[in-house]
């Protein structure tokens, strides 16, 4: 009895504790991570030119196709208009309503998509993201300039995680056909199955800090 009343002695009032802040210090590359646009257009492509995309073993799903890059951008152009008709990945809505209410802070978008579609992308967000958030357009521009202020990002492109994890960054892959990762791949690249393994992660999403 002694014991337990000498530890609640040792415990600040609520009201003397110091107040603290959680950032958030993770931010999002959207397709293929929250949206399959990836089905879209290989939706367009098998029934343009009978040409089956939709496992491709590399990023660049010219390779071993007869299939330009010309005629692949045509596709996925064309695959950005069609925001009602791109699935979302299960779980992404539950992530970022989460990571916004504990932080309260928005959530960061980074995407190489051309900003000309910048209203279709802000409708595709809008589908699976309810709170606040920004969308930066990357294209032109490597990802790693606009991540000073977070320690992870997701993103489902096996080059841009190899190159943030070269600049120190932990990045999170949803596991495609195209991006598996070979033996000698940086640790800093981890492989989650999809978008919901990230809710069993949460905690470490966050920078705290006290409040002067």
């Amino acid at each position: 009895m002694l014991i337990e009343l000498s530890k609640k002695s040792k415990r600040k009032r609520k009201e003397d504790r110091p107040l603290r802040k959680r950032r958030l210090s993770i931010a999002f590359d959207i397709d293929g991570v929250f949206v399959d646009v990836h089905n879209v257009f290989s939706k367009i492509i098998l029934s343009r030119y009978r040409i089956d995309t939709f496992y491709p073993q590399q990023y660049d799903v010219t390779v071993g196709n007869k299939l330009t890059t010309e005629q692949l951008w045509e596709a996925i152009r064309e695959a950005y208009l069609l925001v009602d008709e791109t699935p979302i990945y299960s779980g992404s809505t539950e992530l970022v309503s989460t990571l916004h209410n504990v932080s309260g802070d928005e959530i960061t978008f980074i995407t190489a998509r051309p900003v000309e579609f910048e209203n279709e992308t802000a409708e595709i967000v809008e589908r699976f993201c309810h709170v606040p958030y920004k969308i930066i357009f990357s294209k032109g521009s490597d990802k790693i300039n606009y991540l000073n202020d977070f320690n992870y990002f997701v993103d489902d492109r096996r080059k841009t995680a190899r190159q943030l994890a070269a600049n120190g960054k932990k990045v999170f892959m949803p596991v495609r056909s195209y991006n598996r990762l070979c033996k000698n791949d940086s640790d800093c690249i981890i492989e989650i199955s999809s978008i919901r393994s990230l809710t069993r992660l949460m905690d470490i999403f966050f920078d705290e800090w006290i409040v002067p």
